[in-house]
């Protein structure tokens, strides 16, 4: 089966870690066509191991080896298609297209009741199943209202964000 893999806080400001290291490492794990996107901590392998036993196992090594002790989500293929084909916003060159993923149902509620506090001049939010869709003016994904809540205490350590296109070349690949 084809997993992704995200790691939160790779190279933006947090832990540096070069993709052939994170690659080398999730090959050490026994997995199978490892290939990593970017330079943010993104990959996709395929194995034979259940979602959960993969994770506790992924999550060992890669603090035994990167030093890596933060979040990471693993989701299966089949996961990622359905949250990309339930984007909800029409595709834009005035805008940037970003999932928020979360580690589970509830912090996409209670980020999505935040969110509705604030006011959305140049970009809209919808919450669904352990996402947020963003949709938000190119120029103004950091400095935007929604991106500020996103770096709150309350959420920084429990959700990672992707651009759509990211997910979409990931799924693409084999």
């Amino acid at each position: 089966m084809k997993y992704l893999i995200f790691l939160r806080g790779i190279n933006v400001g947090g832990l540096k870690v070069s993709m052939a290291e994170l690659k080398l490492a999730l090959e050490q794990t026994n997995l199978d066509k490892v290939r990593t996107y970017l330079n943010s901590g993104n990959a996709t392998f395929f194995s034979n191991r259940n979602e959960k036993e993969l994770k506790a196992e992924l999550i060992k090594n890669l603090k035994d080896k990167l030093n890596y002790s933060d979040h990471l989500f693993i989701y299966s293929e089949s996961q990622i298609k359905s949250v990309v084909n339930g984007f909800p916003f029409k595709s834009s060159q005035l805008k940037h297209s970003y999932v928020i993923l979360c580690q589970s149902d509830k912090v996409a509620s209670d980020l999505a009741r935040a969110a509705k506090d604030l006011t959305h001049i140049n970009e809209e939010v919808i919450p669904a199943k352990d996402v947020v869709y963003w949709s938000v003016t190119k120029g103004d994904t950091t400095t935007s209202v929604f991106s500020k809540l996103l770096t709150k205490k309350e959420f920084k350590f429990c959700l990672t964000n992707r651009n759509l296109n990211t997910l979409q070349k990931m799924l693409s690949s084999s």
